[in-house]
């Protein structure tokens, strides 16, 4: 999980992703795009994982 916390790591992750696709053009720009975006992702992320927490918990059965 630690190659997910850097643009080098993630540009690693692509690219062996790319290996495993029959079309690995689809994945072209994938990592420019996430980078132009990364803050929206993260305020997503922070709103959403505090609700998978209570859900794991068990708070929201």
């Amino acid at each position: 999980l630690h190659r997910y916390t850097t643009p080098e790591g993630l540009s690693f992750v692509f690219s062996r992703m790319k290996r495993r696709l029959t079309r690995p053009e689809w994945l072209s720009g994938a990592l420019d795009s996430l980078l132009a975006d990364l803050e929206a992702y993260e305020e997503e992320f922070n709103a959403f994982f505090p609700e998978v927490i209570e859900f794991v918990k068990g708070g929201e059965r």
